[in-house]
């Protein structure tokens, strides 16, 4: 699976639905949050290399984050961090999971994504959560509910030149079907670990 072509007249920057001033102010923020950003994403106990070779496959990662390599694709384990060699990967996340893919690292932060990476072209589809994108060059930002795919280096965040890093920042609207067809696959997904319910006090009782 992989977003679909966007017709060029519908490209558009995300001026008026996520002003970039709040982009970049939460790019600022995230990228001060390095020992959250860096947690390991998977579970002990997973193999080397991640094969979907004639069906799709799903992962469970740590905290009851979860995700769908799609058939066709690998993942490489590297200690705990995971590496998506070839092909496609649906990922849920319920914190901060992290997925290198070429020379780009990718933190989804709490929501769903779509990655992918074919014969060297990255896209990336942020369907419920922004992603985080780093690389040695620069960083980005992608808003929910768009996508980004990987035409150049990335730009260097720098205040001092908030202009022309904001010019910079390109993403298209995510296609209706694709986004419904990463939602039908999202409901087969186990469903997230509920919080631990906290015991509540009698008060009333305490003070007899």
């Amino acid at each position: 699976e992989k977003p679909e072509e966007i017709p060029e007249v519908l490209r558009h920057r995300h001026f008026v639905a996520i002003p970039l001033i709040a982009i970049s102010l939460l790019l600022m923020y995230l990228t001060s949050q390095r020992a959250l950003l860096l947690k390991p994403t998977l579970i002990e106990g997973l193999p080397p290399l991640i094969q979907a070779v004639e069906t799709d496959q799903q992962i469970p990662f740590a905290a009851g984050s979860t995700a769908q390599l799609f058939r066709g694709s690998q993942l490489i384990n590297q200690n705990g961090a995971m590496h998506l060699a070839e092909g496609s990967i649906l990922v849920r996340a319920e914190g901060p999971v992290r997925v290198t893919v070429g020379d780009l690292t990718v933190h989804v932060l709490r929501g769903s994504a779509h990655l992918s990476s074919n014969n060297s072209v990255v896209t990336i589809a942020a369907l419920t959560t922004p992603v985080l994108v780093q690389s040695v060059t620069g960083e980005l930002l992608i808003p929910a509910g768009s996508q980004w795919r990987q035409t150049e280096a990335l730009p260097v965040f720098n205040v001092s030149q908030w202009s022309a890093w904001a010019a910079s920042q390109q993403f298209s609207p995510l296609p209706l079907e694709f986004a419904q067809s990463m939602e039908d696959v999202l409901r087969t997904f186990p469903a997230p670990p509920q919080p631990e319910a906290v015991a509540m006090i009698d008060l009333s009782k305490a003070q007899q």
